[in-house]
């Protein structure tokens, strides 16, 4: 799944989370797995565009919801890219 990638974005987390537990658990993934596969970390390339529930208690398909159209890339970024 990963064969193709060029680089790695770790999702953005809301404010409260990262202020209560201190770290940002998906740009630490995001660096151990493109550590692994020799791809950058492409930190600042997502933005949130609004909030989210917490997944732990939805199904896949209440999941997918959840988070649909909650992350852009951010529009700079989105230029460069076409």
């Amino acid at each position: 799944m990963l064969a193709d990638c060029d680089g790695i974005a770790p999702v953005p987390l809301q404010r409260p989370p990262v202020c209560v537990c201190c770290f940002n658990q998906s740009a630490l993934l995001a660096q151990k797995i493109a550590k692994t596969l020799a791809l950058p970390v492409w930190q600042d390339m997502l933005i949130r565009r609004r909030s989210t529930l917490p997944q732990t208690s939805l199904n896949a398909n209440e999941r997918a919801r959840n988070v649909r159209d909650a992350f852009a890339v951010k529009p700079k970024l989105a230029q460069t890219m076409q």
